[in-house]
């Protein structure tokens, strides 16, 4: 009898303060366990709310009046209850926009993912790991034999950094189209890539071609 009836009143109590039993009893079911934790989220912004209109009805309105006067415009006091962000939703719905020239803000970005602006001095991660930081020496510093290699290579050919310029997108979306077989990359004595102005300029036809463009959607 007394087990059961500790078992009641810790069920009730439980449903009183919590919203919910899911967290301090057994449940069935993953669908049970998200509901459930819903109800307790209802109840923590609630219980926020509340406690700021307590704050800032009786503890910073008498402060600022008895320091300012009456009539001064209050400060507000209120708790960040908003959910994190999903960032893997966030990135997965992006690049495919920001490839296709879709613009956003990047200060929106980092307010959205919670990063801050790296400074001039900061370390920073680059794109395509070690193939964009071996780009981005190909755009600081040509080796002195560069000339003497593109000579070596049938045709006239251009840097990475160049051909992505020239079709006008990123250089990680050219290196895509590399991987995905719709342009061909030679690669000189350095390692570095080349390619081929007559391949880009096949590619810049195709691009403004109405029937191709209407067959790859």
């Amino acid at each position: 009898f007394y087990e059961k009836a500790q078992r009641f009143f810790n069920q009730e109590i439980s449903k009183v303060v919590l919203g919910q039993t899911m967290t301090t009893e057994d449940g069935s079911s993953l669908a049970q366990a998200k509901v459930h934790g819903e109800v307790r989220t209802d109840i923590r912004n609630a219980d926020a709310m509340s406690l700021a209109e307590t704050i800032n009805t009786y503890l910073i309105g008498p402060l600022v009046e008895m320091n300012y006067g009456m009539g001064v415009e209050l400060p507000k006091f209120v708790f960040d209850v908003s959910e994190s962000e999903d960032l893997v939703a966030l990135t997965q719905t992006l690049i495919p926009l920001i490839d296709r020239g879709f613009r956003v803000s990047t200060a929106e970005l980092y307010e959205r993912t919670g990063f801050s602006p790296p400074e001039d001095s900061d370390e920073v991660l680059t794109a395509m790991g070690a193939a964009a930081m071996t780009e981005d020496r190909d755009a600081t510093e040509e080796p002195e034999d560069e000339e003497q290699e593109e000579e070596e290579m049938d045709g006239e050919f251009m840097s990475a950094s160049e051909a992505a310029a020239r079709l006008g997108i990123g250089i990680p979306a050219l290196y895509g189209m590399v991987a995905g077989g719709e342009i061909v990359a030679r690669i000189a004595k350095s390692g570095r890539r080349r390619f081929k102005a007559s391949d880009l300029e096949a590619m810049e036809v195709r691009a403004s071609s109405p029937f191709e463009g209407t067959a790859t959607q």
